[in-house]
Order: C-alpha cells, then sequence, then structure tokens
C-alpha cells in the first residue's frame, strides 16, 4: 500500500475496470522497495558485522560514518600493517595463515548521539573489496538496515530505516 502525501492510498484493492483490460494485462500489484528517510539521523547504536574472507583484514576498505561532518570509519585492521600483523612485533609476526581474530572477523559499535542531524554511511574500496563483507543492524529494532559484499559497490550506503 502507498500512501501519498495528501493522505490518499493506493492497492491493489483500487483496480478498475479501465486497469483491467485487454490492453492492460497487469494485475495491478507491484513488488518494490520502498526506502524511509527519516528527517534526522536516528539515534542510539548501529552495530556492524565485518568479514574478510581471506583472513587477512580489509586493506584499507572501509565503512565510513559521516554525523554532522565528523566523519569515523569502520574496518577490519590490516594483518600487513597491523602492529601486531605480520610484518609487526608481536606474537604474530611472520605468521601465516592470519590467526582468525581480528582480521577475519569483527562486530563493532557506532553510536549515534541523540541531537544528531545529519548521518551518511559510504563504503570506500580499498585493495582486494571482493574479500569483504558488511552487515548493519538499526539502533532500535535490531533488524538489517544495509549490508554488502562481497565486494560492495562503492558509494553512499542505502538504509532501510523503515522500521527504526
Amino acid at each position: 500500500e502507498v500512501e501519498l502525501t495528501d493522505g490518499r492510498t493506493f492497492s491493489s484493492g483500487d483496480a478498475s475496470g479501465s486497469m483491467q483490460g485487454s490492453f492492460f494485462s497487469s494485475p495491478y500489484s507491484y513488488e518494490s522497495g520502498i526506502l524511509c528517510v527519516p528527517d534526522m539521523a536516528i539515534p542510539g547504536d548501529y552495530v556492524f558485522d565485518l568479514t574478510d574472507d581471506y583472513g587477512d583484514g580489509w586493506q584499507g576498505s572501509k565503512v565510513v560514518v559521516t554525523m554532522d561532518g565528523v566523519s569515523t570509519d569502520v574496518n577490519l585492521p590490516d594483518y600487513w600493517s597491523d602492529p601486531d600483523g605480520y610484518y609487526g612485533t608481536g606474537p604474530n609476526a611472520g605468521v601465516w595463515p592470519a590467526p582468525a581474530d581480528p582480521w577475519s572477523a569483527s562486530t563493532l559499535t557506532v553510536n549515534v548521539p541523540a541531537g544528531t542531524q545529519d548521518m551518511t554511511m559510504e563504503w570506500v574500496s580499498g585493495d582486494y573489496p571482493g574479500e569483504c563483507t558488511f552487515t548493519i543492524y538499526g539502533p532500535n529494532s535490531g533488524e538489517v538496515i544495509a549490508a554488502g559484499g562481497p565486494g560492495p559497490a562503492a558509494g553512499k550506503i542505502e538504509l532501510n530505516l523503515c522500521k527504526e
């Protein structure tokens, strides 16, 4: 069902005889995703499940969360440049394959404070983006509001905020 700004609603029950004749063979029922865009950012904790299929981190790929002009990067660390990774000095130096975490999977949380006016999320591809997958869960419903990968498309991430 679609509700217009003037209050009128339309659904498959609104089909008329003129829409059902031989010229129109459509059932007047269309499945389509509807994007809910709030007037301002919805506050709360957004949960990000991040994975890297190869297990060596995202190597420059990231989700950039921008709130009122301030950006935060959400990503998996790069095993090859992490101080505790392959070329570091920690216990994982020179070890391959990489130990499972934090380079292969992680769950991170980004808090959007009350009063935040504008929030966007964008996928930025680094090296080997085909290994990267993310799922974002909404702050109120806990439902999936966006997902991408492997190899998410670069650019703005459209959030499904209808249940928030």
